[in-house]
C-alpha cells in the first residue's frame, strides 16, 4: 500500500474544500494529508454477490408486480410535454 502525502498548503484552494468535505473539518495550512488506496478484499471472487440473487425464490408473479412498480415509478420522474 502506497500512501500520497501532502502538506495543506501545497493543495490547491478548490481541491482543500473538497478534502475539507470529505473529513468534515477544516484543515489548517500546517497540516498534512495523507490518501491510501486500498483494494476491496470483502467480495469473495469466486461467489455471486447477494444483489445478484434478488428475484432468487420468488414466483413469475411476484416478478411481475416488482416490474410493474418499477415501471409505474419511472414514469413518475419523466417530464411529459
Amino acid at each position: 500500500m502506497n500512501a500520497i502525502i501532502r502538506t495543506v498548503k501545497d493543495i490547491p484552494a478548490d481541491d482543500r474544500r473538497g478534502l475539507e468535505n470529505v473529513v468534515g473539518r477544516k484543515l489548517a495550512e500546517d497540516d498534512r494529508v495523507a490518501i491510501s488506496i486500498l483494494q476491496d478484499t470483502s467480495i469473495d471472487q469466486g461467489r455471486t454477490p447477494p444483489w445478484e440473487n434478488f428475484f432468487e425464490g420468488l414466483s413469475e408473479e411476484d416478478i411481475a408486480d416488482i416490474e410493474r412498480i418499477a415501471l409505474r415509478r419511472a414514469n413518475l420522474t419523466r417530464a411529459f410535454d
